[in-house]
């Protein structure tokens, strides 16, 4: 079954929040989706301020969540819990844990 496009943005903050920064690639492999698909869901997290780009010395860059990110993924996190206690799936995977 294929992602959602929620999906896909909570298992990034996921992800960041349980794995620390990370780069590029790192991510694909982890969240297990195509570059372009991935860097798209990132810019959008980026311009909502859930995430942040830094660069590194050596010329490459590395993503990290924020603060805001951190706070949404707790209140989905939260939503998720409740909705699923009360026998209701709406999305595709498990509980989503962090």
């Amino acid at each position: 079954m294929q992602r959602s496009k929620l999906e896909i943005y909570i298992d990034i903050l996921k992800t960041m929040a349980s794995q620390g920064p990370m780069m590029i690639t790192q991510l694909v492999s982890s969240i297990d989706v195509d570059r372009e698909t991935l860097t798209q869901h990132v810019d959008s997290l980026i311009w909502h301020g859930l995430m942040e780009e830094q660069n590194l010395s050596q010329g490459g860059k590395f993503y990290v969540i924020t603060e805001k990110g951190v706070r949404i993924l707790k209140v989905i996190v939260t939503i998720d819990a409740e909705i699923r206690r009360k026998g209701i799936t709406i999305l595709s995977k498990g509980p989503i844990l962090f």
